[in-house]
């Protein structure tokens, strides 16, 4: 009970501290010209907020995030980009923090003081050994940063180069919307296969939809995609992992698929005519989605070879 009161207090008063930095930096190239110290405080804040976001507005979030990916050390920089670790160590965050006095909330003190004494009338928390002292924290705190930043100095700031994240996560794949995706439609929206080249074509049989049918799967693609589905996207023998960039594998989507639908469209469908039927779906909602295809993949003249190895979709 005594650590789960401490580390409450710790989240308030780093996102306080947070937040109030955060608040005041606008931009990336604002941090930059700011003092070392502020930079990498500034740093520190927003990476915290951008791990520890729940619960925040929209506004924090999306400034946390620009700051926390768009600055990085000397080190992570020649090492590798920062990634963020949701519900990292509250211990690993406090080390590393700087607790700069002119950033100190009095009635959080307060709080933490008459928390950790026999002043404390909840009879479930531990009663400390010794009274603390929020003041000789914070001082052995602070002490203990400036020998740390002598000891390894985090060196300057830079600036993250906009498509170096990209590059990192995208790996060797391209990221494709809107037209690309038109080729993959065939010659009728309610008919899947009809290709006018007969190499493009999946197999010798087509399938034939109706609208209500075009639209009861476009619709639940998309929520599949976008909101965890309770008793569809949860179920263990079924893999449904959306990674960081919101890219769920194509052969994940159409087990999903397979065992929700198949009933309703063709008892004989096999797994790998699913997918074929789900390219067609999304490709007729081209701003919708995105296609995630293997570069050397996409080169290949045929058509067949060009099928995303993961979907997502579309913001908006």
């Amino acid at each position: 009970m005594r650590l789960f009161q401490d580390n409450l207090l710790q989240v308030l008063d780093l996102t306080l501290r947070s937040l109030r930095i955060v608040d005041v930096t606008q931009t990336l190239a604002q941090v930059l010209d700011t003092p070392g110290d502020t930079q990498h405080k500034i740093m520190h804040s927003a990476r915290f907020l951008k791990e520890f976001s729940h619960g925040l507005h929209q506004k924090w979030r999306l400034r946390a995030e620009k700051l926390a990916y768009g600055l990085v050390t000397r080190d992570e920089q020649r090492m590798g980009l920062w990634e963020h670790e949701q519900g990292r160590s509250l211990f690993e965050v406090i080390t590393c923090y700087p607790y700069d006095k002119e950033d100190d909330t009095e009635f959080i003190d307060v709080m933490f003081d008459y928390n950790n004494t026999d002043r404390c009338k909840n009879k479930m928390r531990e009663r400390p050994s010794e009274p603390f002292s929020r003041e000789a924290w914070l001082a052995k705190k602070r002490t203990n940063t400036a020998e740390q930043r002598e000891r390894t100095p985090l060196g300057d700031i830079r600036r993250v180069a906009p498509e170096a994240y990209r590059n990192k996560w995208r790996e060797n794949y391209l990221a494709l919307s809107g037209t690309p995706l038109k080729q993959f439609q065939g010659r009728d929206m309610f008919t899947v296969g009809d290709f006018a080249n007969p190499a493009d074509r999946r197999s010798v049989r087509s399938y034939n939809l109706t609208p209500e049918h075009v639209k009861m799967l476009h619709d639940n693609i998309i929520s599949w995609l976008r909101h965890d589905e309770k008793g569809v996207t949860d179920q263990k023998e079924r893999p449904f992992k959306v990674d960081k960039l919101g890219r769920v594998k194509l052969d994940a989507l159409t087990t999903v698929f397979y065992h929700q639908f198949r009933h309703l469209l063709d008892e004989s469908m096999e797994l790998d005519q699913g997918a074929w039927l789900l390219v067609h779906i999304m490709a007729w909602f081209p701003s919708r989605y995105i296609f995630w295809c293997d570069k050397s993949d996409w080169e290949q003249p045929c058509l067949q070879t060009r099928v995303p190895e993961m979907v997502s979709a579309a913001a908006g």
